[in-house]
């Protein structure tokens, strides 16, 4: 199944990480989850290149197969196609019609989700390559809904990178070391 998703991002110092949770712990239930993003892509990252992101997504038990693609802005608000499906098992490779993308590693994020109608607010700590980062992220089903209820919490500045930009960005980094 093929969706459209809005979201806003924006990556958080520690300390404004902790202000936003305390800020909306105050006002909002939150439900904790703990998931691990398996990425995957070729040798030459061509998916990546192509702002495309591959991943098998693990909550607890269940794995679903993830893709993200077509990705642009409106305004500070990216709006991508994104589609699931359900799978039994993690491949170490994945064949698709024009690549076979192989395993380049992982993210695991502790993921405080606050649901609002119209909206999801999650804060992500994010720990992948030896590497860990906080993100809040904001998502709807449309670019009218829930961008407005974050005045006065956070303060969106750019167009932050998404996690696998991020992912990749510190495993090219890595890679640079060792060259």
């Amino acid at each position: 199944m093929i969706s459209k998703e809005y979201e806003r991002k924006q990556v958080l110092s520690k300390e404004n990480f902790d202000e936003c949770l305390l800020r909306l712990s105050s006002i909002y239930s939150c439900e904790e989850i703990i998931q691990i993003n398996y990425y995957y892509d070729d040798e030459h990252l061509s998916l990546y290149k192509n702002g495309e992101t591959l991943r098998i997504r693990q909550v607890g038990t269940k794995l679903t197969l993830e893709t993200k693609k077509h990705k642009q802005y409106i305004g500070n608000i990216r709006v991508s196609d994104e589609s699931s499906e359900s799978i039994t098992e993690l491949p170490m490779n994945i064949s698709m019609p024009y690549i076979e993308a192989v395993y380049i590693g992982n993210m695991l994020t502790i993921r405080k989700n606050y649901l609002l109608e119209g909206c999801t607010i999650s804060l992500d700590h994010c720990f992948y390559l030896g590497f860990v980062d906080y993100e809040i992220e904001v998502e709807t089903v449309n670019t009218n809904e829930g961008f407005s209820i974050l005045d006065g919490i956070v303060s969106f500045t750019s167009n932050t990178r998404g996690k696998y930009t991020r992912f990749v960005d510190k495993l090219k980094d890595m890679k640079n070391e060792f060259l």
